[in-house]
């Protein structure tokens, strides 16, 4: 069977094969544990996926954000935002899922977005491909 042959489907479980036997490469030291990084998952989900010939295209389809007030009158920011995630193969197969993400910051708002992007991204490839090591 070629590679065009190959469905959508086997192509991610091979992606996912590739990923095996990962290491978390950060530490949360306030909090006291381990976790993968985004730039890590990011990193090699991105190339094991790239070589299935697959791709994974995020747009953003809504978003928010809340503001609360901490006990000692500090600002928290807390955004969320809905993703459709699209992946492509070339085969041609298409599959969209919905997802979301969410984080928060103490300074602005806009960094609070971000953190909700990429975590967002992270916690999807990281479901996708069966990743499981960290938080």
């Amino acid at each position: 069977m070629s590679d065009k042959q190959l469905s959508l489907a086997s192509r991610l479980a091979l992606a996912s094969l590739d990923l095996r036997g990962w290491q978390a490469d950060k530490r949360n030291k306030e909090q006291n544990y381990d976790y993968i990084s985004a730039d890590a998952v990011l990193n090699r989900a991105g190339d094991a996926l790239g070589k299935q010939g697959v791709v994974v295209i995020p747009s953003i389809i809504d978003h928010g954000y809340d503001i609360f007030t901490t006990p000692n009158g500090k600002n928290r920011y807390d955004a969320w935002v809905s993703f459709d995630m699209t992946m492509v193969c070339d085969g041609g197969e298409v599959l969209t899922c919905k997802w979301f993400g969410r984080g928060s910051d103490y300074t602005v708002v806009d960094k609070a977005a971000y953190k909700a992007i990429t975590s967002g991204h992270k916690y999807f490839l990281m479901k996708l491909l069966n990743i499981g090591v960290g938080n």
